[in-house]
């Protein structure tokens, strides 16, 4: 599902021209994959929508990455912002238990 992306843009997006997600991580991070929402425009898909910045390891000794790329299918990403940390455990216990 796609939302109109010029109307959610308030203060917590990050210009892609800023900065990337992969800045924000330690150098040497062996990390492979970073889940992110994004805002893109391009006439055919405008929104905001959940993306991952990836990135693969060609060689296993050692250790070689490629470069950080978008998953597929991101085209004319403006925009990103971290995804919030999910509600607390105990606040979606007690929701789960009275829809029950």
């Amino acid at each position: 599902m796609f939302v109109n992306a010029t109307a959610l843009l308030p203060d917590g997006w990050i210009s892609v021209e800023e900065r990337l997600p992969e800045d924000d991580l330690p150098k040497n991070t062996k990390r492979l994959s970073i889940k992110v929402l994004v805002a893109s425009s391009n006439g055919r898909r405008n929104g905001v929508r959940t993306i991952s910045r990836q990135r693969w390891v060609t060689n296993c000794n050692p250790l070689e990455y490629h470069k950080w790329e978008w998953s597929r299918d991101a085209e004319c990403i403006t925009h990103w912002m971290p995804l919030p940390e999910p509600p607390e455990e105990e606040a979606y216990e007690n929701l789960c238990s009275e829809n029950a």
